[in-house]
């Protein structure tokens, strides 16, 4: 047996921070031009999650537990 799916709609704010988070899922980052590294897959990864929450103007921190900002 197949269940329905609970329908909901969303006005004003909330309706825009959804297209919003929407379109930064479908977003296809790339480093700047000038960066002059290459990026490892998880370094990419975060940068990638940083551009779509700047999409969003939402605030975001990245951090690393290596130690190595010291």
């Amino acid at each position: 047996e197949e269940e329905a799916a609970a329908h909901v709609t969303l006005e004003g704010r909330a309706a825009i921070s959804l297209a919003k988070l929407r379109e930064a899922a479908k977003l296809d980052v790339a480093p700047p031009a000038g960066l002059a590294a290459e990026l490892r897959a998880y370094q990419l990864e975060g940068f990638t999650w940083l551009s779509r929450l700047a999409h969003m103007n939402a605030g975001g921190c990245l951090a690393d537990d290596m130690g190595l900002g010291k």
